[in-house]
């Protein structure tokens, strides 16, 4: 039950964090790519690149928080 924890918590903030890092990585490097912004294409590039970028943190805060969560202490161990 504490890898399911672990796990949402992980999914839920490698989420949070991996989307505000790739939306930034989309508005920096629609910049440097000089995207137009007519109709928002800007913004869609930007957004994209936020969405992947929750996903793939996503995915790797879950499997680190159920890795973590499966993980045994050698003094939890010791104690059975």
């Amino acid at each position: 039950m504490r890898a399911v924890g672990y796990g949402l918590v992980g999914l839920v903030l490698g989420s949070v964090g991996g989307f505000w890092v790739g939306l930034m990585i989309g508005l920096i490097s629609t910049e440097l790519a000089s995207v137009s912004c007519f109709e928002g294409l800007c913004g869609y590039v930007a957004g994209g690149v936020g969405a992947l970028g929750a996903v793939l943190c996503g995915l790797a805060g879950a499997g680190y928080g159920l890795r973590r969560g499966l993980r045994r202490d050698p003094a939890e161990a010791g104690a059975f």
